[in-house]
């Protein structure tokens, strides 16, 4: 009983936590008049899985015996940025915003408004084929996945209303 108290009480708190989230974009950030300032001051949220890799070839030839010999070598890095994982703004190349998910700034993946996405902050690359781009991180060039290309740029956006009622009673008149 109390396993399913606990899951259910874990369940809320997940759905309620990210029920605020919603896609950055340009009509967000000029109805809130926000500057860079105020920008790097938003916590962002991946809305899916980010998969980003680099291939690298080494290797050479050598003869032996009369032979050649030749040795290839392949190794393959991954990152990966899972859903919701959070990041802070770093800077703002050309109006986009350069986001950090990981330990230091040179870690960062760069979002820009895209006017076909309702102006929502997409992850932005080069040379996109068959979904799958090229991107920069860590001052390096990585291809993106294919489910990459779909990644909108989330904030969490809590609605405070203010209502503020003035009241008072009045206190009559009386003929003079």
């Amino acid at each position: 009983m109390k396993l399913k108290i606990t899951t259910a009480i874990a369940l809320a708190m997940l759905i309620t936590s990210c029920a605020n989230l919603v896609p950055l974009s340009t009509a967000l950030i000029e109805k809130n008049k926000w500057t860079k300032d105020d920008m790097k001051k938003i916590q962002y949220y991946t809305s899916s899985d980010i998969t980003l890799q680099k291939v690298s070839n080494s290797g050479g030839s050598n003869i032996e015996g009369g032979v050649i010999k030749v040795e290839s070598n392949k190794s393959v890095s991954e990152v990966s940025i899972k859903q919701n994982t959070k990041g802070v703004a770093v800077g703002f190349p050309n109006d986009n915003v350069a986001v950090s998910f990981e330990k230091d700034d040179n870690h960062f993946l760069t979002f820009g408004a895209n006017p076909d996405r309702n102006g929502y902050f997409v992850l932005l690359g080069t040379d996109w084929k068959d979904r799958i781009g090229k991107v920069t991180y860590n001052g390096e060039k990585y291809f993106s996945s294919p489910e990459s290309r779909d990644v909108i740029l989330l904030i969490n956006m809590k609605k405070i209303k203010k209502l503020q009622i003035d009241q008072r009673t009045a206190g009559g008149r009386e003929i003079k």
